[in-house]
């Protein structure tokens, strides 16, 4: 087996290894979550019903346009949803799956651009480093964009990486800078598709400042070309262009006035957080290659001082973070995974301090120790309060965290005596235990955080729904409308007060309890008087931040077994 993995090119070896740790990583968590609240069942549910309607051009929530992100996530979704399952089933590991394959991608490209800026080494590192990220790798488990807008960036990122070494080495017949620059343009059109303006402003912001920073702009022209812009428009010109038309002009509009200007000037749906917190969460959220950050800033500030032959690479890694993190930490609306596309280079950056560890001050190393340490701890203390909080499994929480901060504490200690690549791997496996053990294990079986779940079963368990049954609902998570294939009607106090004085069939209502006043009791009081069965679950809805309980109303003719109330 040693001698045939031998054989592989290395190339082959590296990505095949960095492809298994992604799925290592990622996949345990995928199949185990209950779907998400809300971003993800939004996306879903609209994925589903673009997929039940044959309708690739508009998007939809229930009878609602969402009008809030373009299409290339709904047309993945939908694309891996119609060949592995169906719109029916509501198998949510089914649209997760394009999150999946574009967390290897990114993964991959990060590869390419360590390779590229500093040998074979510092790829794999920075490749391995970002697939078992603790931020990658969540994302990389939700049907949602940050995944896919991740891939589009780091090849955009390896793209910038490619066009400009290549400018110093006309004479490598390899190099394919052509190539590479219409990559980019893909990239960019794809991200664009994806959520909108974030890939041109990674690369727009990269490539200006790079060109000051060197007062130089000859290698643009690689850019300049037709073939790069051409194949931008047609990637994503003919959509716009059909949603325009679809929606009489409005799509732009609404997406911008109810979407990204909000996210400009306030903290926008209460996201709000003060400069400097994307920062204070790389910690958590890019661990374990966080452990080797400070030794890649170390190594990078150290090759700009010193006008060293490492000055180009150390250039290109700090106009792709910088900038972006600067406009991340200056946006009033915050949401930890906006600094996802600075990821890739701050990988190649970890890594590229990892394979000169020995060479370097060790300052770096205890710097490097500290953040991995108190990342560990936060990580696996996160992990044993969802289990105490939520009715999860104490006992696998607490083994899985004294599993990490172990690993972490031997990791740790390998770093500080200058076995960097040693440490690396330790690490690795530390996040590994702890995707498998927080995502795929305590958080899927801490029942109490999922409300909709139980919504469901308690449904299931009384046969409350029949083919024909109308389903009024207070309790207005998008999560229940994708469990109940978007036959819930979400109302507030007032609409059910309105449905319910209408006459109709067979009704099932889901009133929410944590709608209080006196409009909601008089509500109640009439449910309870009208109801042929009740019942009830408790839980914690964390999209609102508070315990509540869903009362469940059979309004109609019920079976005989049911109790009345």
């Amino acid at each position: 087996m040693r001698q045939a993995l031998t054989a592989l090119p290395g190339w082959l070896r590296d990505t095949g290894l960095i492809t298994l740790l992604a799925v290592a990583a990622i996949l345990p968590g995928l199949l185990t979550m209950p779907v998400l609240d809300r971003d993800e069942a939004r996306y879903a549910q609209s994925s589903a019903q673009m997929l039940e309607s044959n309708n690739p051009i508009e998007i939809r929530f229930q009878d609602a346009p969402r009008h809030r992100k373009p299409v290339g996530i709904y047309w993945l979704q939908a694309a891996s949803t119609g060949l592995i399952s169906s719109a029916e089933a509501r198998e949510i590991a089914s649209y997760r799956l394009p999150s999946l394959a574009a967390a290897i991608v990114a993964a991959l490209a990060t590869w390419g651009a360590g390779c590229a800026l500093a040998g074979r080494r510092t790829g794999l590192i920075a490749g391995a480093l970002l697939a078992v990220s603790v931020l990658l790798a969540s994302e990389g488990a939700i049907a949602k964009t940050d995944a896919a807008l991740a891939a589009a960036c780091a090849l955009a990122f390896l793209s910038l990486v490619k066009v400009r070494l290549a400018a110093d080495t006309p004479e490598d017949a390899g190099a394919r800078p052509g190539f590479w620059a219409v990559t980019g343009w893909a990239a960019i059109a794809a991200g664009i598709l994806i959520k909108g303006p974030v890939a041109p402003l990674a690369m727009g912001s990269a490539v200006l400042v790079l060109t000051v920073w060197e007062r130089r702009w000859d290698w643009w022209r690689h850019y300049l070309g037709w073939r790069g812009p051409a194949l931008a428009a047609a990637i994503v010109l003919p959509w716009l262009v059909a949603i325009q038309i679809a929606t009489g002009g409005e799509f732009l509009a609404s997406w911008f006035g109810n979407d990204l200007a909000p996210k400009l000037v306030s903290g926008h749906e209460g996201h709000g957080a003060p400069p400097g917190s994307h920062t204070l969460l790389l910690g958590l959220l890019l661990f374990p290659a966080i452990l080797a950050l400070p030794a890649g800033l170390y190594r990078a500030g150290a090759a700009l001082a010193g006008r060293s032959g490492e000055a180009l690479p150390a250039r290109i890694l700090l106009v792709w973070t910088v900038p972006l993190l600067i406009f991340f930490e200056l946006l009033p609306t915050k949401l930890p995974h906006y600094p996802l596309p600075l990821y890739p280079a701050l990988a190649v950056l970890a890594a590229w301090g990892a394979v000169s560890l020995p060479a370097q001050p060790v300052w770096t190393r205890f710097a490097g120790a500290a953040l991995a340490l108190v990342g560990a701890a936060v990580l696996s203390l996160l992990m044993g309060a969802l289990a105490i909080g939520f009715d999860g499994p104490v006992s696998a929480a607490l083994l899985f965290a004294l599993t990490v901060m172990a690993l972490a504490a031997g990791a740790t200690t390998l770093w500080i005596n200058a076995h960097a690549i040693s440490a690396i791997a330790v690490l690795i496996a530390a996040a590994l235990v702890w995707h498998t053990g927080a995502r795929a294990i305590v958080a899927p079986q801490s029942e109490g955080l999922f409300l909709t779940q139980a919504v469901e079963r308690e449904l299931e368990a009384h046969a409350l729904l029949g083919p024909d049954t109308v389903i009024l609902s207070t309790y207005t998570e998008p999560s229940l409308v994708f469990a109940l294939e978007g036959r819930p009607q979400l109302l507030d106090t007032a609409g059910l007060q309105a449905a319910l004085a209408r006459p109709a069939p067979d009704r099932v209502v889901l009133f929410d309890t944590s709608r209080a006043g006196p409009e909601a009791d008089a509500v109640l009081a009439t449910l309870e008087a009208r109801a042929c069965a009740r019942h009830g679950v408790e839980g914690f809805n964390y999209s609102r931040g508070t315990h509540t309980s869903v009362f469940i109303f059979r309004l109609g003719s019920c079976p005989p077994s049911e109790d009345t109330p």
